[in-house]
Formats: structure tokens, sequence, C-alpha cells
């Protein structure tokens, strides 16, 4: 029994020293923690598409019998199936009956991941400009060898002046005053334009109604093509009307300010052609007028044709006082991603 109680005590006395030594051994272990990240991304899409396909002038135009009748054609065309063909190719004109359906084509199309901007804009060595009649009276003076016995609506040229001629004058040379354009309410502009669905009267109000304000800031995910972008493509065209006018005197009129604007351009080109003079009329006085190319704007590369009076060369097409005779339209149509 004494034996027994023995190791009873020597059993509790080992399991206490091992219990102590796991109790020792647990101080050692070490803490662990852990965490982890990543993540990719790839190029936010862009993938936007601007496209400005076509021309809008010629130096060629078929005649009003033609399938496209009126419209830009081939320098080469059978010239008995066109109403008008430049002097030289790659001359680009316009004339009462052309027109252009085809037109310049503009288009915006995509969905980027990204803000966008939209700008129709000129180019900065470049400015548009338009055909316009000034408004006031004009008129032709015709050169003559001789004044006649009846001398009225004859006129002499002397140092620059134009006197009515008197019966003095019969028999001298001269000049018959004739094409006296019909009176002006206010500035002629003979091209109409168009943009596919609206009619404009000048380049700057197609322009405007391209693209209000010239410019246009998108949100990411819009399609461009749609009417919170660009829009639907647009087709630019123009139409100088052979006749334009609600009657037969409003029609009457527009024809002498579209003659008068044909003589001008002949003059301004042909330089050396004496045989006749185009005069600004206000009242009784008769004021010759000058012919030029100037630049369109001031500091712009382009140049118009302009008639103007005066012994002072304009410095821009803008400040022609009589007429522009050049029409032109640059457009940059850009997208570019903003913050």
């Amino acid at each position: 029994m004494k034996k027994n109680k023995m190791m009873g005590i020597a059993s509790i006395l080992m399991v206490a020293v091992l219990v102590s030594t796991c109790a020792v051994s647990g101080t050692f272990a070490k803490y662990v923690t852990s965490d982890s990240g990543s993540d990719t991304a790839r190029v936010a899409k862009f993938g936007v598409v601007v496209l400005a396909k076509g021309s809008l002038f010629g130096d060629a135009y078929n005649d009003g019998t033609q399938t496209k009748a009126n419209e830009v054609v081939a320098y080469s065309t059978d010239i008995a199936k066109l109403s008008v063909k430049a002097s030289s190719p790659n001359t680009n004109v316009v004339a009462p009956g052309t027109k252009s359906s085809e037109g310049l084509a503009l288009s915006v199309t995509g969905i980027p991941e990204v803000r966008t901007k939209i700008d129709l804009t000129t180019p900065a060595d470049k400015a548009d400009t338009d055909i316009v009649l000034k408004n006031g009276k004009y008129g032709v003076m015709a050169k003559v060898d001789k004044i006649p016995t009846d001398f009225t609506g004859y006129f002499t040229l002397e140092s620059g002046t134009w006197t009515a001629a008197t019966a003095a004058k019969v028999g001298s040379e001269g000049y018959k005053l004739k094409d006296v354009t019909a009176d002006m309410a206010a500035d002629y502009l003979p091209i109409k334009w168009n943009d596919g669905t609206t009619d404009y009267a000048n380049v700057a109000a197609l322009k405007a109604g391209l693209l209000t304000g010239g410019t246009k800031t998108v949100n990411p995910l819009v399609d461009l093509s749609t009417a919170d972008g660009f829009g639907a493509a647009k087709t630019v065209t123009w139409e100088w009307k052979f006749e334009d006018g609600v009657d037969a005197a409003a029609k009457a009129a527009t024809d002498s300010w579209d003659t008068i604007l044909g003589d001008m351009i002949y003059k301004a080109v042909e330089t050396t052609d004496t045989r006749y003079e185009i005069v600004k009329i206000d009242g009784t006085t008769y004021t010759t007028v000058k012919f030029a190319q100037v630049a369109a704007a001031a500091d712009k590369t382009n140049q118009a044709y302009v008639a103007y009076t005066g012994d002072t060369l304009p410095t821009a097409a803008t400040a022609a006082d009589v007429a522009v005779l050049t029409v032109s339209l640059f457009a940059d149509l850009t997208v570019t991603q903003v913050d």
C-alpha cells in the first residue's frame, strides 16, 4: 500500500512537471498576421473617328439637263454638257445656277470612356469669306468711240472724274451707263448654305449651326453621334439660285446684282481689259470701283478678290466697301480628351 502511494505521488509530480513544461514552451510561439492586395487596369477606350468627306466647289458644273443638274463635275466633261467652266482647270468658280448637293460631309462617331471636347474651328491662319455685294447702287460704264447726238446717259471720264456728256462732247470718246443695279435694302449674299436640315445666309451662321458656340464638352460613355455629342452626320451644301425672288420684280433685282458681281470679278481678274468700268452711284456722283486681291482678314494667309472705292487699298476683305468676290470655308473638326 505504501509503495503504491508513493507511485501515485510520483505520477502527480510528473504531470505537474509536464504541464509546467508545456506552459513554458507556449511562451516561445511567434505571432503571424498578413494581408495582400492586387489590381489591374487597361487603357481607357477612345476609339473616336472624325471624318470630313467631299468638297464644295469645282472648276466645272453640269447644265440643267444632265443627271447631276448644275452640280460640280470633272473639268474634262464634254463642254456641251456644261453650264459653267473655269478658264483654267483647278480654279474653283461659282455662278448663278450652280450648287453642290453632295457637299462636305462631317461626322463624329465613337463612345469613348473619357470626357472629351469637340471643337469646330477655323485654322489660325485662315478666314472664311462670303460673296457679298454691299448695299448700294452700281452700274457699268461701257466705252464708246463716239458720243452720239442723243447723249443722254453718256459720260466722259477726265482726271478720274465722271461727268455727264454735253452737246460739246458729241463725237468724242466716252462711256455709256448701262446695267444699273436695282435698289438694295441690305447687303446681297447670293449663296445660301444648308447643313442637311437648316438653311443659312452666310458661312458664320452655318458654322454656328453645325456646333453651337463652336465647342462642346461631352461626358464619358456618351455616343458622340447622338445629340449629346456632335450629333448625326451633317452634310454642308450650297446653292446660288439661277433666279431668286418671289415675283418678277424681285427676280429682276437679283438678276441685276448677279450681273454686276460677274462684271466685277471679270475686271478683278482681267486687269488689262479697258472696254468698261464699274461705278458706284450716289445720286449724281459716280465713283470708279477698283479691284484687288487682299488677305481675307488681318494676318490671314488666304486671299480674296475685293471691289472698293477710294485711293486706299483695303487691308483685308472685311474692309472692302463695295464687294467681296471670293467665297471660302475652312473648318477643323477635332475631338480631344479633357480632364
